[in-house]
């Protein structure tokens, strides 16, 4: 029924919104201030919410059937690897194999390499990157000279890159040990050519999460173009708050959401009509501008 089905995503919301956004209050008319304790967040809090939405969402749709063993239900829910960086895994897709899984040796053997090169991206690459990115953004700005700033936002680009994409893949080498298939998260970001095709390879399974269970599409759709704008920036407004409090992530994914409503102008068709490399510098020039804030 629809409405233990609201009950139900709304108790994820509600669950969310408590232990990671909760913040003192305003004042009241007595000006004493009424502070929300701050609680300690359960790790994959963030996970275990998405999923839980996907899971109840997807049975309501009669896309999959509800689970009758609350093992392999916690099993979806709690999936340990992914309890760090992700990828997020819809229930649609997750729930067949909870049922019918080959854990090969070949996959195995595959996992162990793919996990091999997430932990080489996070603790080699991401680490060496993050010397020079601390050093020039603990640089106050007045002794922080034009090329430390470049290196020190260009090693953070990378250095975020690495870090991220490197638990997705160990996440993704963990699951193939145990037989399971988890989707791709970054196809190749930085190689897009603007803001738009960078969100259909940075934090895939994310955006494509907020568009089945949101109804949010940042590509071009039917609606008028007055609101497309909007559901473009509410989704990057989502974007901005599922990486964490705080109104500087918040700013990131709305003037991400910015430019891509930009491109769905004709500045877009103007973009598209510039060579190659100018449309890669163009992306590279914003990406990493936003990545500073």
């Amino acid at each position: 029924p629809e409405a233990l089905l609201t009950v139900a995503v709304t108790g994820n919301v509600v669950l969310l919104v408590v232990f990671k956004y909760a913040a003192p209050l305003p004042a009241g008319f007595d000006g004493r201030s009424f502070a929300v304790p701050q609680l300690l967040v359960p790790l994959g809090l963030t996970f275990l919410v998405c999923h839980g939405i996907s899971y109840v969402v997807d049975v309501s749709r009669g896309q999959m059937s509800a689970q009758r063993s609350p093992v392999r239900a916690a099993l979806y829910l709690l999936f340990f690897p992914l309890a760090c960086a992700g990828p997020l895994v819809r229930y649609r897709d997750m729930g067949p194999q909870l049922a019918a899984r080959r854990a090969t040796m070949a996959a195995f053997a595959y996992g162990v390499r793919r996990w091999l090169v997430g932990f080489y991206k996070v603790w080699f690459l991401a680490q060496t990157l993050s010397g020079p990115a601390d050093a020039a953004f603990l640089t106050s700005s007045g002794e922080l000279g034009l090329s430390q700033a470049w290196l020190g936002a260009i090693c953070f680009t990378l250095q975020i890159y690495f870090d991220l994409s490197g638990y997705a893949d160990m996440a993704i080498g963990f699951g193939r040990m145990f037989g399971f298939r988890l989707g791709e998260n970054f196809r190749w970001p930085y190689g897009a050519a603007t803001v738009t095709e960078f969100w259909r390879r940075w934090n895939v399974s994310l955006i494509d999460w907020l568009r089945t269970y949101v109804s949010l599409p940042h590509e071009q759709s039917g609606a008028r173009p007055l609101v497309r704008m909007q559901q473009v920036i509410l989704l990057f407004l989502c974007v901005g708050l599922w990486h964490g409090p705080g109104w500087t992530v918040v700013a990131w994914g709305l003037l991400h959401g910015g430019f891509v409503v930009l491109e769905q102008t004709a500045v877009g068709l103007s973009l598209a009509r510039l060579p190659a490399l100018f449309r890669h510098l163009y992306l590279a020039f914003v990406v990493i501008c936003l990545w500073v804030l």
